[in-house]
């Protein structure tokens, strides 16, 4: 899975990493990439915010700088699709 937003944040994190996707509950007031300590947030939107657990931290950059990637919510248009795939990945 490739996120990358404009020019801001960038990362690589492979399938097998991504564990416990979820709708995010708690109130999102900004857009934009924020984040410290490896838990991100990379969004365009209020709606449609995942967060997920990377098992393995994943390197990301961040306006250039490597981060490191434990956790990341993001907006997606299709966030329930989403969470479909990661599920159909670990099996029952």
């Amino acid at each position: 899975m490739t996120v990358s937003p404009p020019a801001a944040f960038r990362a690589r994190i492979p399938r097998t990493s991504v564990h416990d996707v979820r709708r995010s509950r708690l109130p999102v007031l900004s857009w934009g990439v924020h984040g410290w300590a490896g838990r991100w947030l990379v969004k365009g939107s209020c709606r449609g915010v995942v967060r997920m657990t990377i098992q393995a931290p994943a390197s990301a950059r961040v306006c250039g700088l490597r981060v490191r990637l434990t956790d990341l919510a993001v907006s997606l248009e299709q966030p329930d699709q989403f969470r479909m795939l990661v599920d159909e990945r670990e099996g029952p």
